[in-house]
């Protein structure tokens, strides 16, 4: 079953964050933070699916996520934008957030 599920802005990420996860009723072992301006390809999104479930019961706990930035309209391939790379991808039971002030 796939759940979106939208977490109110705020000042830290880790506001919206800590306890989200323990206090919502999700059947996933493996939770996918995306944001607004992030868009997932269909091939993507089938790549995701096999490579959770390949992994489901190892101890592969999250994935890297390499990034294309575009800046009005152009893909930053230059000045240190790419590859940006972040973790998206990862397992309810082994993620846990920190309370730092985004700047």
């Amino acid at each position: 079953m796939q759940r979106c599920i939208t977490i109110p802005h705020l000042r830290t990420m880790a506001n919206s964050s800590i306890g989200l996860f323990d206090n919502l009723q999700i059947d996933s072992n493996w939770i996918f933070r995306v944001d607004a301006d992030e868009v997932v390809t269909p091939e993507l999104a089938q790549e995701i699916i096999e490579s959770c479930r390949l992994h489901k019961d190892d101890d592969v706990n999250a994935f890297e996520m390499r990034f294309k930035v575009y800046f009005l309209g152009r893909f930053l391939k230059h000045g240190g934008a790419y590859p940006f790379c972040k973790i998206n991808i990862f397992k309810k039971s082994k993620s846990s957030f920190q309370r730092k002030t985004i700047r």
